[in-house]
């Protein structure tokens, strides 16, 4: 069965002992204070530490972005190059043997000229 509370006044032997049961549990509430406080502050520096990371690799990976631009620019035209001589180098080469067979010719026809 359920005891039935009496309504009555406190007394001070009942508010003494009340304090008493209570004289620890304000001390861990400003325990529990304390650690949330300094939780708080930990959790402040956390996020400085960790947007601080964040700027440092974000300018790294800038800086390689830059880096590899560059470079893939600069084998870009190296290779433009290649293929700009690729293209226009068996035309010279054909445009020399072209002269170089003219010249033969002439060569021979003068010598055989001079043998007569």
């Amino acid at each position: 069965m359920v005891k039935k509370q009496q309504n009555r006044v406190a007394t001070k032997a009942d508010t003494d002992a009340l304090a008493r049961r209570l004289d620890g549990h304000d001390k861990r509430f400003d325990t529990m204070e304390g650690i949330q406080r300094n939780f708080a502050i930990e959790m402040i520096k956390l996020r400085t530490e960790t947007v601080a990371l964040e700027e440092r690799l974000i300018a790294r990976i800038k800086k390689f972005e830059n880096y590899f631009a560059t470079t893939l620019d600069r084998a870009v035209g190296r290779m433009e190059t290649f293929w700009r001589e690729s293209a226009t180098l068996p035309k010279a080469l054909d445009r020399f043997e072209a002269a170089l067979t003219d010249h033969e010719r002439r060569i021979t026809s003068l010598e055989n000229r001079s043998a007569r």
